[in-house]
């Protein structure tokens, strides 16, 4: 399959939950859990970069903000927390700082918008924004792999985006790692393109390679990988 065609369709790329509470040592979610943040690290080391190159190729960036608060959180949703125990847990309080960008943030007259589920194209606005900018693929990119990332990208497939996930742009803790893999290989297999962000960038450079590559050690970890 030819994948420089659905690539050059008016991309788009969202970038989804990179905040202080998710991401950052101190944040509320990380101490809460004791959770290893090393893989997020790393993505964010990488994330700036991607994110220069493709302005420079003149790709939208879609910003996406989660809050998890009892004030913000879908009725549902805050039910299904409680139930498990997590009710107290105040993530991502907007005008806090673990409601702040870690690491990295938009320039300037790029769009941000909040969301107060793990379905970034729940929101309403963003909806319209692609619609009326054309936009036909995303790349979306972000944290938690099995969770924000993953229930966006089956909710933009069923709308009829080509989605293309980044691996080195998608990250969750340590201690999640299984769930990483695990939902990778179900995005791959059913509803997007899991390749390198080396890939997409050669395609919105006008470079041609001969097919998307992923290194040995994560081949064996996504079944199905194209």
């Amino acid at each position: 399959m030819e994948f420089e065609p659905l690539l050059q369709k008016n991309a788009a790329i969202l970038v989804i939950g990179i905040q202080n509470d998710y991401c950052d040592r101190n944040g509320a979610l990380i101490k809460h859990w004791d959770l290893d943040v090393a893989p997020i690290t790393e993505m964010l080391s990488e994330l700036p970069a991607f994110l220069d190159e493709a302005r420079n190729c003149h790709i939208p960036i879609f910003w996406v903000q989660l809050s998890e608060d009892s004030a913000h959180m879908q009725k549902n949703f805050k039910l299904k927390m409680e139930s498990l125990g997590k009710g107290a847990l105040d993530l991502a309080v907007p005008g806090w700082w673990g409601h702040d960008w870690c690491g990295v943030k938009p320039v300037e007259g790029e769009h941000i918008f909040d969301c107060n589920n793990y379905d970034a194209l729940s929101n309403e606005k963003l909806r319209s924004s692609l619609k009326k900018g054309g936009i036909e693929t995303l790349v979306v990119s972000g944290a938690y792999t099995s969770r924000a990332i993953d229930t966006t990208v089956r909710s933009a497939a069923t709308k009829g985006y080509n989605v293309f996930v980044p691996i080195e742009l998608v990250a969750m803790p340590k201690q999640m790692e299984e769930e990483h893999y695990a939902a990778l290989t179900v995005m791959n297999m059913l509803f997007a393109y899991v390749m390198t962000k080396g890939f997409i960038l050669s395609v919105w450079n006008g470079k041609k390679l001969k097919k998307p590559s992923l290194p040995s050690a994560i081949l064996k970890r996504i079944k199905g990988i194209r």
